[in-house]
């Protein structure tokens, strides 16, 4: 994981006191992921997509597919195929849903960063 993959807010697991935690990213972890001297960067690891993951941000689980999806503006609705990371866009027009492929996303922080790309908003634990 490098700093410039990053944005403030994201979450990322940080060692502290032997276990690791969800951390919210900010100023200081930047500088502390891009420490020269590589120091820092075994306290700072990538979140892997989950479907508990997913959840916490608001995602809710499709019987009908067996994806995650979350709804958008216009009837648009953003989902998360779990078995191959794949994150797609799609909406239901005259009872036919057509989707289209995104991107692959294995970290939360890649589907955060998207998210915010797509929508302009912060995809946030709930």
């Amino acid at each position: 994981m490098e700093a410039k993959d990053l944005r403030l807010g994201n979450y990322i697991y940080c060692f502290k006191k032997h276990a690791y935690g969800i951390h919210t990213v900010d100023t200081s972890t930047f500088s502390n992921v891009i420490d020269d001297d590589n120091r820092n960067k075994q306290l700072f690891k990538p979140i892997p997509v989950s479907k508990e993951r997913l959840l916490e941000l608001g995602f809710k689980h499709d019987d009908i597919f067996a994806n995650f999806t979350k709804k958008l503006e216009h009837g648009r609705i953003l989902g998360f195929d779990i078995a191959n990371k794949h994150v797609f866009m799609g909406q239901w027009t005259n009872d036919l849903f057509q989707s289209v492929f995104v991107a692959k996303c294995d970290y939360i922080h890649q589907l955060q960063n998207l998210y915010f790309s797509l929508t302009g908003e912060e995809l946030t634990i709930n």
